[in-house]
């Protein structure tokens, strides 16, 4: 089975949406954008890697998935989030929040309402996007840099999410 042919969307690779305070680590991401025939839908897809907590990255097997979605309108955010040994749940948690934080300041320049923001991630991944999304005004979970921001989405998806750890 394959997914319908659709035009090739407008891919940034690497870029910088966070600086980790403690020690300068810039984390990166890939921004997927509609190929400008498509009319743009508003809605952003934060999407986190599936990892086991500390192999792979961004832009592993994803790609026909985010072609569909970049055809469909939307603004796709493939983060690198830290993984372990560099950094514990609660870090990977953060830079899933900084990631929202990131693109509601962004939301202008990538034709995104800040209120239709999405979490999504698979296995590890996902576990992140539910505890993120499922913590929105919870301090204990938001860098000390972004705790005044609104950190709220409008859903999320877990694809074969870890729940009970």
């Amino acid at each position: 089975m394959k997914l319908p042919a659709v035009p090739e969307p407008q891919l940034e690779q690497n870029v910088s949406f966070a600086t980790i305070p403690e020690n300068g680590r810039e984390l990166l991401c890939d921004i997927w954008q509609p190929h400008q025939s498509i009319k743009p839908s508003g809605l952003a897809f934060i999407y986190m890697f599936g990892s086991a907590f500390y192999i792979l990255d961004k832009d592993y097997g994803t790609r026909p998935f985010f072609k569909h979605l970049a055809a469909q309108g939307h603004v796709i955010m493939d983060v690198a989030y830290r993984l372990a040994p560099e950094t514990g749940l609660m870090g990977m948690i953060q830079d899933v929040k900084r990631a929202v934080h990131w693109m509601k300041q962004n939301s202008d320049r990538y034709g995104v309402d800040p209120e239709r923001i999405i979490l999504a991630g698979g296995s590890a991944g996902g576990y992140l996007a539910l505890m993120a999304a499922y913590t929105p005004n919870d301090l204990q979970f938001a860098p000390d840099e972004i705790m005044q921001t609104d950190l709220s989405c409008r859903a999320v998806i877990g694809i074969y999410p870890a729940t009970d750890l």
